[in-house]
């Protein structure tokens, strides 16, 4: 929360008043960039944390696959039937015709 005082006594000229508004605007800029550079900081640690996770599971699934993959190809002789649908590995064939 930002807390702005008002001035001990009034601005006597156009000057003063000046001076008073860009001190208090430049005041304000600066509070304000710095908290969004604090709350960037931020975000960027936790999308670091949650990549990182995401990451392991990926792994962890990508493993799970592939091993199952394995157990099918080895568990009918190392041939697929073309029922069970293509392995992970397969490449896509488009039909352009």
């Amino acid at each position: 929360m930002l807390d702005i005082h008002p001035a001990h006594h009034a601005a006597g000229s156009w000057k003063e008043f000046s001076i008073r508004i860009a001190t208090i605007v430049l005041g304000l800029l600066i509070a304000i960039s710095l908290e969004q550079s604090v709350e960037y900081f931020h975000d960027r640690c936790e999308f670091a944390e949650v990549r990182d996770e995401l990451g392991g599971k990926r792994e962890s699934k990508r493993t799970v696959l592939n091993k199952r993959d394995d157990q099918l190809a080895l568990g009918d002789g190392g041939t697929r039937k073309q029922s069970d649908g293509p392995g992970l590995h397969a490449k896509a064939s488009w039909n352009t015709g």
